[in-house]
């Protein structure tokens, strides 16, 4: 019976926001906004006591336990984030030719979230699914974390004649789970894009091309992929206890090095948007290429140390490749119909440049007779028998 043996789980999701906007002049404009969301998580689980018939015991072929205990486990979820955040937005024409945006903002990211666990096996009473309906020992299991991101952030585009565009943005962040003086992480962008469709005049009187966008970008962006509290080891409750009232701790099997930072990725890329005779063919390419460096990394070591990984800053990885686009559209009638037809083609390689100045090798996990390793000159991750 499928009832038996059961997992339920109910989702409550609570959003909302407030803004209030006000514009002291024309061209400037006042935001403050405050969103919430909030998850709560309940779920069930249980296996039923039950007993093997003499029968199902025959002719299953296997050694198995005639008694089949049971147990049960109830768990609750709180997850709640809000973000508060602050902007104020300049728009003006500068001249006849030139035109502006710029914002100018700060923001807030705070998310806390807490989990309670509960089981027990070994029922009395069949059917009954309820923790204390047990002659064992109730296990329980609680976590609580809070992380906060504090962010400050400009954003400009200028415009020549509606053809011509320059964007910059630049954005500084400060993340609480890292240490004090590595939490602060500044990454900028800039890109240019050009209509040359609507700036040559040879291109405004074709028949054939009906739109032409050649664009080009560099950009910073930072990663931080570490979760709360993982700086400093902890203790949790092992296996098996609490034993005849005598609890056990002990610390986890990874350590993480205090100085982590933020994985930094620095990415150019160019490209350009086509579309011919009327928009009836789009086609878009871009070629592209990234280095992210400080890449958060568990590395293997020694059990002897007390723990089996130690997880690091190293490294860099190169990711080059080119993304295209082709959308043709063979029937598109007055009366709205319009049928079309698209392929896509990407291409990525990446390849490891660099470990440490004195490896160019390391084993970042196994599974089974097969380990994940970087090497220099290899693509990430690479397996190895």
């Amino acid at each position: 019976n499928l009832g038996n043996s059961r997992t339920l789980t109910s989702n409550d999701y609570l959003t909302g926001n407030v803004q209030l906007k006000y514009n002291p002049i024309n061209e400037l404009s006042l935001l403050f906004r405050v969103s919430m969301s909030n998850r709560n998580v309940r779920s069930k689980n249980w296996n039923d006591r039950y007993t093997y018939s003499a029968y199902r015991t025959a002719i299953s072929g296997n050694a198995i336990a005639t008694l089949r205990p049971g147990n049960v486990g109830d768990g609750a979820t709180t997850e709640t984030q809000l973000n508060p955040e602050f902007q104020a937005q300049y728009i003006k024409q500068l001249s006849s030719d030139f035109s502006l945006n710029a914002i100018l903002g700060s923001s807030l990211r705070d998310n806390y979230a807490k989990t309670v666990n509960a089981s027990s096996s070994n029922m009395v009473i069949a059917g009954l699914y309820n923790v204390q309906n047990t002659r064992g020992n109730t296990a329980g299991s609680e976590s609580n974390s809070r992380v906060r991101q504090i962010g400050v952030y400009a954003d400009a585009r200028l415009g020549y004649k509606s053809y011509l565009y320059l964007h910059l943005t630049a954005r500084n962040d400060w993340r609480s789970v890292l240490a004090q003086e590595f939490r602060s992480l500044f990454y900028p962008a800039a890109d240019i894009s050009f209509i040359a469709s609507d700036a040559l005049d040879f291109l405004k009187e074709s028949k054939t091309i009906s739109s032409l966008k050649i664009r080009g970008g560099i950009s910073k962006v930072g990663l931080v992929n570490l979760g709360a509290y993982r700086l400093q080891p902890t203790f949790v409750q092992q296996s098996g206890f609490p034993y005849s009232g005598i609890p056990g701790f002990g610390f986890s099997n990874a350590l993480v090095s205090p100085s982590i930072k933020p994985e930094v990725t620095t990415s150019l890329e160019g490209g350009f948007d086509l579309e011919l005779y009327k928009s009836r063919v789009n086609i878009t390419f871009t070629a592209y290429k990234s280095n992210t460096v400080d890449q958060t990394v568990p590395v293997g070591i020694p059990s002897a140390t007390g723990y089996t990984t130690y997880l690091i800053n190293t490294g860099e990885v190169e990711n080059k490749g080119l993304e295209t686009s082709l959308r043709v559209v063979p029937v598109r009638t007055a009366s709205g119909l319009e049928v079309s037809v698209g392929a896509n083609y990407t291409y990525n390689k990446n390849k490891v440049l660099s470990i440490s100045s004195d490896q160019n090798f390391i084993s970042i996990g196994s599974f089974g007779t097969s380990n994940v390793v970087a090497q220099v000159g290899e693509s990430f991750p690479l397996l190895k028998g």
